[in-house]
């Protein structure tokens, strides 16, 4: 090969490769978009609260949270007389859905078949205290409002 094929092989070497050279920008979006693919989605920074909780220290709004549901529930099925014919000792999964405005939303459930044999209205009692909560502000993860998930166990237990 000539000299100048040589020159002409190493011109293109460096014209191709000033781009390896060059810092590149990243854009805002993507910034963003990898520091939300860092962020854990299933911790919520601040969750949702319910004004009784809050004055309590971050460390308990959660527990605060849960207990305020379940004694909402407790006091709502509370107003009616249930009569079981047998002892029984169960759980039913309820997830609670909060929006970024603080809206409630339960996803459907079904109660264990026993139980809704002998209470045929549970399901319609444990919807309209989930739907009758107090107002609620929504969570919080870096300042930002988001929607949170909770899978909440309703005991049933009748001796």
């Amino acid at each position: 090969m000539g000299k100048n094929n040589w020159y002409i092989i190493l011109l293109l070497f460096f014209l191709s490769s000033c781009d390896f050279f060059l810092p590149k920008k990243e854009s805002r979006e993507d910034i963003v978009k990898k520091e939300w693919e860092k962020l854990n989605q299933h911790e919520v920074e601040q969750p949702p609260l319910f004004t009784n909780c809050k004055n309590e220290p971050k460390e308990t709004l959660e527990i605060c949270f849960s207990n305020t549901i379940t004694t909402h529930i407790e006091q709502f099925l509370s107003d009616y007389t249930v009569v079981l014919k047998e002892a029984t000792q169960d759980t039913v999964w309820v997830s609670i859905i909060i929006d970024k405005e603080g809206g409630i939303t339960y996803k459907d459930f079904e109660p264990p078949a026993f139980l809704e044999k002998q209470i045929p209205n549970f399901k319609t009692l444990l919807t309209e205290s989930l739907l009758s909560l107090p107002e609620v502000k929504p969570g919080h993860v870096r300042g930002t409002t988001v929607t949170t998930q909770y899978r909440l166990p309703i005991l049933i237990k009748v001796d």
